[in-house]
């Protein structure tokens, strides 16, 4: 099933933050090196927030 347009912006703000938190830590050249994909990262990364939203309700915490 295709993306929407909300699912394939979000993926990308997601991607994007990784990178730079990679890139802040000083580990994004050794992981491109290794041939790192931040892009399933950020997949793997929504996954897990959405089955934690769905485990509690929906509610928002903190």
């Amino acid at each position: 099933m295709p993306m929407t347009e909300a699912e394939t912006a979000r993926l990308m703000r997601v991607t994007e933050a990784l990178v730079r938190e990679f890139d802040r830590q000083g580990v994004a050249d050794t992981l491109i090196k290794l041939g790192f994909d931040a892009l399933e990262m950020a997949k793997v990364a929504i996954r897990a927030a959405m089955e934690s939203w769905c485990r509690f309700g929906g509610r928002r915490f903190g």
